[in-house]
């Protein structure tokens, strides 16, 4: 009888041992996957960090360049008014000239 007491306390205590495991690994397995829920959360935060300061960065760039392409485009259109001024100026002076000299070719 005493063997078969013994038995069953053993069988009780590996149960206990086996729930007591289960729960433990219960246990680690929340928490692994609330550590990698905060670590995946913390990865997001840096990622949505990190695209706000490459499009700022971005933006300077954009910024600069236009300014860039802004004066050269303006230095182009000075130089185009200036150059159909003068043009124009000509074309008016011969024109006249054609228009005083055609009586007279007559």
């Amino acid at each position: 009888m005493k063997l078969i007491e013994e038995i069953k306390e053993a069988e009780a205590k590996a149960e206990r041992i086996k729930k007591n495991a289960e729960k433990k690994g219960q246990q680690i397995l929340q928490k692994t996957r609330d550590e990698m829920e905060r670590e995946l959360k913390n990865l997001e935060e840096l990622k949505e960090k990190m695209e706000q300061e490459t499009i700022k960065q971005a933006k300077v760039i954009i910024d600069k360049e236009f300014k860039s392409l802004k004066k050269e485009f303006e230095k182009s259109l000075s130089e185009l008014k200036n150059a159909f001024n003068k043009k124009r100026a000509e074309a008016i002076k011969r024109g006249q000239e054609i228009i005083l000299k055609w009586p007279s070719s007559r």
